[in-house]
């Protein structure tokens, strides 16, 4: 065997082992880079909900607006005989009209409407909403409403002095229009034209805001239900036990338009309301007694607050309430302004960094199989590409057995075989060696 075959050999080697100790682990390494990527990627993938709204054509029955008999005068007491809206006024009493969806909405068992509360740059509105139906779960939409927001404040010590209270006696004068005695009355409640509170003639109409007083002895059979109350300067305990008090409030109408996604309003839009609308709210509890019991109801759970601060909100958002809920009988439902429905689907949330980590991975998997392929291509050809044909089996064979053509240049491994020249060809079997073994042994035969 000469040099040039060895050195041969000897860089086949070498060659075998270098890609043994280089290619694999470096292929290894980049298929590791992608398994922890694609791991990363699915750990970190979410299922989310993705909700879809599309317009709607249900609008139907969103919107409140005045009935058509409420829109021809200012609706006060004085006008009722002439052109009833919501007050029926007889020889004896007035009667409250639409007194059914009245007492529906006050108790809460309305099947379509519901007072609804909202809170909006820090003060709480009242509004004339509807009730929950399966139609409206996956509505949104703009519609257009009245609504009422009430202010309280305690004057106990501006109407009452507890060195006043005598026997039986618990009177109350205030600085305005309001006086009287809560032993003939533990419940008054006087409404006013104007700021001032001098003039409580109201059947003729009121501004908005409009303006009430209320004086009220709670829990005369119970005595104080909290204690901590009683602390508070503008509470007072009458000497049968009573816990008493004095309110002046003011509440302001509003034509509203909101709109709601997914049962939250999420923008509203409010400016006050005509004396039309102001005197049917206002009429409604000034000029009848139906909610006089819900009223003194909420007075009483009023009690339970820790202020009297507390006390005069408690009583502002109940009084709010139940006066939208006894005028509910003058506003009927009208299509809304614009609707959509929602529909949602789960989906996947897949953030951008394991994605991207995984699209890397991969397009350097992709370069690196460029590469080899390149260099496999380079290789192909020259001593490469001849080592790599003599290492066939039929190569192996003929260098063993032929007498030196293996070694010389050829074109092809057949070429390696003096049968392919037209020489005798030969046989190999197995023969005894000297040393008593056995081994491979060829001999030609004649033809």
């Amino acid at each position: 065997m000469d040099d040039s075959y060895y050195h041969l050999k000897l860089g086949i080697e070498v060659e075998i082992r270098e890609t043994k100790q280089r290619g694999p682990k470096t292929d290894n390494n980049h298929s590791i880079l992608v398994f922890a990527t694609d791991t990363w990627l699915h750990i970190a993938t979410k299922s989310v909900n993705l909700v879809q709204a599309t317009p709607s054509s249900s609008t139907q029955n969103l919107t409140y607006a005045l009935l058509p008999g409420c829109t021809t005068s200012n609706n006060s007491y004085s006008n009722a005989g002439k052109n009833p809206c919501v007050l029926n006024p007889t020889a004896s009493t007035t009667f409250l009209m639409g007194a059914g969806i009245a007492l529906e909405t006050i108790n809460n068992v309305s099947v379509s409407r519901m007072v609804k509360t909202v809170d909006h740059d820090g003060l709480t509105y009242l509004y004339m909403g509807n009730a929950e139906q399966e139609r409206l779960t996956n509505l949104d939409y703009t519609a257009q409403t009245f609504a009422i927001q009430t202010k309280c404040k305690p004057v106990t010590t501006t109407c009452m002095n507890h060195d006043d209270f005598v026997g039986i006696r618990t009177p109350y004068n205030c600085p305005f229009n309001f006086e009287g005695d809560l032993v003939q009355d533990p419940w008054a409640i006087s409404f006013y034209t104007d700021s001032s509170m001098q003039d409580n003639s109201t059947s003729k109409g009121v501004q908005n805001p409009y303006y009430f007083a209320l004086a009220a002895s709670q829990n005369q059979a119970l005595g104080a239900v909290n204690q901590e109350l009683l602390k508070d300067p503008e509470v007072l305990k009458s000497t049968h036990g009573a816990t008493v008090y004095v309110l002046s409030c003011s509440s302001t109408v509003y034509d509203m338009e909101y709109s709601t996604v997914n049962g939250t309003v999420t923008r509203w839009i409010g400016r006050e309301s005509n004396s039309s609308v102001t005197n049917i709210v206002q009429s409604v509890q000034a000029q009848t007694s139906t909610g006089n019991n819900y009223l003194q109801q909420a007075a009483s759970l009023s009690m339970f607050s820790n202020t009297s601060a507390e006390v005069a909100e408690v009583f502002a958002q109940a009084y709010g309430r139940i006066t939208m809920s006894l005028a509910a009988g003058a506003f009927q439902s009208t299509p809304g302004l614009e609707a959509q429905s929602r529909s949602s689907i789960i989906a996947a949330r897949v953030p951008f960094a394991p994605l991207f980590a995984l699209i890397v991975a991969n397009l350097l998997l992709v370069i690196l199989g460029v590469v080899l392929t390149v260099l496999a291509v380079f290789s192909a050809s020259g001593d490469a590409a001849e080592a790599q044909a003599r290492l066939s089996v039929q190569a192996i064979v003929a260098q063993v057995f032929e007498d030196g053509r293996a070694r010389r240049g050829v074109e092809s491994t057949d070429a390696m075989y003096d049968e392919y020249h037209g020489r005798k060809s030969q046989k190999v079997g197995v023969i005894k060696t000297e040393e008593g073994g056995f081994t491979f042994g060829s001999w030609r035969v004649a033809k």
